[in-house]
């Protein structure tokens, strides 16, 4: 039994009680052996996604590449413009449209995920309250990502991009954190 299981392959009840045994740990809605280590891949196939159109980004994306220890509630996705999905109502999803190029999209674990630089970027730019949790979040995605502040700066610096001032400082108050550890 290796990978994500789910409701497809065992009653949720009996997940339940393989996780209360210690057989199993829960990763968001899968779960996975409980010595299974919690790659990018096996975190995206926990969310037991159903939806090919939608693009796992922001919190999400962060918790996906390992830099955050617990997903999002809700998870936040967004879709491209010119997908055209019906936005369904869900308590645990926030969707958006956004504009995105084919190479800030990856997929991870057979998930859409915006790429650890565009994550970072839309931390930074769309994050209303910044708190030391998200400046964290960015941290760890520039270390553990190998992102530099020139590649940073350089996507920040995209014409008409919103909030990009705001971003920007904080992107750099980041890097100093981060390169005074």
């Amino acid at each position: 039994m290796h990978g994500i299981l789910g409701p497809d392959q065992f009653p949720i009840a009996e997940l339940s009680a393989m996780a209360l045994d210690g057989e199993l740990v829960a990763i968001d809605r899968g779960y996975a052996r409980f010595d299974e280590f919690p790659t990018p891949r096996l975190r995206a196939a926990g969310m037991l996604l159903d939806h090919d159109k939608l693009i796992a980004e922001r919190g999400t994306a962060a918790w996906i590449w390992g830099a955050r220890s617990c997903p999002p509630v809700p998870h936040e996705f967004c879709t491209a413009q010119e997908a055209r999905i019906a936005h369904r109502s869900q308590p645990h999803v926030i969707i958006r449209e956004v504009v995105l190029q084919p190479s800030e999209v990856v997929r991870v674990g057979g998930v859409q995920v915006t790429t650890p630089l565009r994550t970072t970027a839309d931390l930074a730019r769309f994050t209303d309250r910044w708190t030391p949790r998200d400046e964290t979040t960015v941290i760890t995605l520039m270390r553990e990502c190998n992102l530099s502040l020139e590649t940073l700066t350089v996507e920040l610096s995209r014409h008409k991009l919103p909030h990009k001032r705001r971003a920007m400082e904080r992107v750099l108050q980041a890097w100093s954190v981060l390169s005074q550890s």
